[in-house]
């Protein structure tokens, strides 16, 4: 037996991998609710057949609205897929002008929704024809998707279901996943069954993740990285525990998982609490973890060490890195990341406490891994997003002296093109099949592919030397104390970076160097924190090249979020959101400039 539609996943995974726990969330009277294989396959059957029922048909877009960390997200994904519906996920955070956009667009003929809030947010917005509304929560107006006492269908709705199914053709569009809009609006990215199939194949060869294990899932689902990688989990069987961020510990020990996705800013999260963690602790403590990091921060998978480093990691284990596997449930073999570029130093720390941590690049259009690093031997380079998947071709085009370029890509995996927007598909999607990503890269190492930058990001200043801004913001948020960073300097004499400092770091280094601490509000004028924050810049300048170092900075006291609208679901930045807010300040620095060279 073979998958070739993403709901086949289900029924393999039934035929070969039968699982007690094949899907489980947290409930919020800290249970959880677990799932068999024959659970999730006749809750999906049930599920497909309320929505026939209440006459959805082939080819109509039926969205997704829920928020992720649950098992029923999944659930509803293969019930709407199976009766060759087309799902269109969207993250419970958007906003309303995007919520109102992805609505006119698609021409929704019906909604799954989570809970009563986002019911009532999308109620609002639907108003130009009538919608059909589905959840597994009694809602008022809400058509009951059933999970106790789930009723077994008969043979004539076996039949009728049977036949939905066997109509599906693996070259049908699937989903359409709207992209995050980090400088206009979202795209909706049309993605086949082969498209996401083939990169969930390609996946299970590089991931060694099987039967027996715990997979974790904390990221958004409405995101085509986590979605793909969990299909990936049922194929191979594993047990997938949802949790709705990865911001509780506690949870991550409940689950001991053997693998998980991640974002970098979820590491580096983790990264800055253990040094908190560690500065708030005695001399000794303190002394020994920023050691131990320092240490790991060396550490390289692809040489031979020498035998002091090796007795010195081994020390540092045993003091150090064996309570960081602890409290990720001591089990964790591996972390996938995507999404966003992982700073190398992170890469080498994580791996060198024995939690493998695996760099890939992708974007929705390419369904959406195209590189990763690899488990075994010889596999990983940190610093790069790894070796193209099976499968998937890279060629890098109009290469500068530095053999950086465009990044182009062909694939099974590369999407049928943009939703009724024939003119952008044509902009990226060459007749023979290559889709320009926009992102420069170049290749290393012989094999691995090394993102230096993104071609609508890259800016010249007023000296007409091209900046990168994603490289140098890389730099700067590497320190402890620097939780977000963005540079501009577009036709200007000088860089500027907003800097976002890391509070919770910065506030015990006050208390260290016995500065009274207040709001953050006022601690990012503090003449002592400023120099202080000034010193982090310079100290990172000296990496980079002349024309690309921060001449000027400012400092924020309000992080950026999703919920401002200033990150993606996936904690990208939104430059041109964030510019926009900060305008006046960033041209009062300029202006001082201007007028201090003409005095």
């Amino acid at each position: 037996m073979d998958f070739t539609r993403l709901f086949d996943t289900l029924s393999y995974q039934l035929a070969k991998y039968p699982q007690q726990v094949s899907m489980a969330h947290h409930l919020h009277d800290k249970d959880w609710a677990q799932l068999s294989t024959t659970d999730c396959y006749q809750i999906c059957q049930s599920w497909s057949h309320v929505l026939l029922a209440s006459g959805c048909k082939a080819g109509d877009r039926v969205l997704i609205f829920c928020e992720f960390g649950t098992a029923f997200w999944m659930l509803a994904d293969i019930a709407i897929l199976q009766i060759g519906c087309v799902s269109v996920p969207i993250y419970p955070t958007v906003r309303d002008n995007e919520l109102d956009y992805i609505l006119t667009e698609t021409c929704a003929t019906a909604v799954i929704v989570g809970n009563v809030a986002l019911f009532e947010k999308i109620k609002l917005a639907i108003t130009k024809k009538p919608c059909l509304f589905f959840g597994w929560e009694r809602i008022a107006g809400v058509v009951a998707l059933p999970l106790k006492d789930i009723p077994l269908l008969d043979e004539a709705q076996k039949a009728q279901l049977s036949a939905q199914r066997n109509a599906i053709n693996e070259h049908d569009v699937a989903t359409i996943v709207y992209t995050s809009g980090t400088t206009s609006d979202p795209k909706g990215v049309v993605l086949s069954h082969r498209n996401i199939v083939s990169n969930i194949k390609a996946c299970i060869i590089m991931i060694p993740i099987h039967q027996g294990h715990r997979a974790l899932s904390a990221l958004p689902l409405s995101h085509i990285f986590e979605r793909m990688v969990v299909y990936a989990y049922v194929a191979v069987g594993a047990s997938i525990y949802f949790v709705p961020a990865v911001n509780s510990l506690e949870l991550v020990r409940q689950v001991r998982p053997h693998y998980m996705t991640a974002v970098p800013k979820l590491l580096e999260r983790f990264y800055t609490a253990i040094l908190a963690k560690a500065d708030r602790s005695g001399w000794f403590a303190r002394k020994t973890v920023r050691w131990a990091v320092g240490l790991g921060k060396r550490f390289s998978s692809h040489i031979d060490f020498n035998f002091t480093y090796l007795m010195q990691l081994w020390l540092a284990d045993i003091l150090v890195f064996r309570l960081w596997r602890g409290a990720l449930g001591g089990k964790l073999r591996g972390i996938m990341v995507g999404a966003a570029a992982l700073p190398p130093e992170l890469g080498r720390l994580f791996s060198a406490a024995r939690i493998a941590i695996r760099e890939g690049y992708g974007l929705s259009e390419t369904s959406p891994v195209v590189a990763f690093n690899r488990f075994e031997p010889g596999g990983n380079r940190f610093g790069t997003v790894g070796m193209p998947i099976p499968g998937v071709e890279i060629r890098i085009v109009a290469r500068n002296d530095d053999g950086a370029g465009e990044i182009q890509v062909k694939g099974p995996n590369v999407m049928r093109g943009y939703y009724q927007n024939a003119e952008l598909t044509a902009q990226v999607l060459s007749t023979d099949g290559w889709f320009t990503t926009g992102d420069i890269g170049k290749m290393v190492h012989g094999r691995f592919l090394k993102i230096t930058g993104r071609s609508k990001e890259i800016f010249k200043t007023l000296h007409g030397r091209y900046v990168s801004p994603t490289q140098i913001e890389q730099h700067i948020e590497a320190s402890e104390y620097v939780e977000q960073c963005m540079v501009v300097g577009a036709n200007k004499t000088a860089i500027l970076a907003l800097i976002v400092p890391n509070f919770q770091a910065l506030e015990q280094w006050c208390r260290t160097h016995k500065i009274h601490w207040t709001a953050p509000q006022f601690m990012v004028v503090n003449t002592k924190v400023e120099q202080f924050m000034a010193s982090i810049v310079l100290e990172y300048n000296k990496t980079l090249q002349s024309h690309e170092r921060v001449r000027k900075w400012i400092l924020l006291h309000e992080p950026w979020t999703i919920e401002s609208g200033e990150l993606t679901p996936t904690l990208k930045i939104k430059r041109n959101v964030i510019e926009t807010r900060w305008q006046k300040h960033i041209e009062e620095q300029y202006t001082e400039d201007e007028t201090d060279r003409r005095e």
